[in-house]
């Protein structure tokens, strides 16, 4: 079974090419513009692991975490967050990708929490 992605940026053109980026190295990726329909996506796609761009605000990701760790019927899944600012602090991630970035290195930062 493919190890499943949901990648989150509002950008469409970098979400595009995330996904097709990350699809090259076999993972079943899912690509949403809209932060509103996180929640949905993690219940219907089940992800291992989340892939947020930085735009997603601090009070945003506290509620998401909240509804994701309060529901049983969701394995919680990683998040790493991807941005070209430096790491906000603020925002409590398992790992953070600076763009931009290289496509190996990005792979390599995916792959432990796929496991």
């Amino acid at each position: 079974m493919k190890q499943k992605i949901l990648v989150v940026n509002e950008d469409c053109t970098l979400l595009a090419i995330t996904k097709i980026s990350i699809g090259k190295f076999g993972y079943d990726v899912k690509a949403i513009s809209e932060s509103q329909k996180i929640y949905t996506s993690i219940k219907e796609f089940g992800p291992h692991l989340i892939i947020l761009e930085e735009r997603l605000n601090e009070k945003e990701a506290m509620k998401l975490d909240q509804m994701i760790k309060s529901d049983a019927s969701i394995n919680t899944p990683s998040v790493i967050l991807y941005s070209g600012l430096t790491y906000p602090g603020e925002v409590h991630v398992e790992d953070f990708i600076e763009m931009p970035y290289d496509m190996y290195f990005y792979n390599c930062t995916l792959k432990p929490f796929l496991q």
